[in-house]
């Protein structure tokens, strides 16, 4: 019986951490702009969809979403990583 307390009580605790988390910050570089931004968006939605569906969590670890444009033009995407 005490073991089962225990275990409650450690579990309880190792949730509440998780919940209390500072959010993991995902940066996603992609076309947003252009003819080819329609690829972007859909990748883009995509992952906001599924950010969505775990109520704000991916697997159980609370995410934030960061979106840059690169406008298709490689010299702006190689300096995006530093602005996330």
């Amino acid at each position: 019986m005490q073991r089962i307390v225990l275990s409650l009580v450690i579990l309880l605790f190792s949730m509440s951490s998780a919940m209390a988390a500072d959010p993991v910050k995902i940066g996603m570089i992609t076309t947003l702009s252009t003819k080819a931004g329609y690829l972007g968006e859909d990748i883009r939605d995509g992952f906001k969809l599924a950010i969505e569906q775990g109520q704000g969590t991916l697997g159980s670890i609370p995410v934030e979403l960061l979106v840059e444009d690169d406008g298709r033009k490689p010299e702006k995407a190689d300096r995006l990583p530093s602005v996330l």
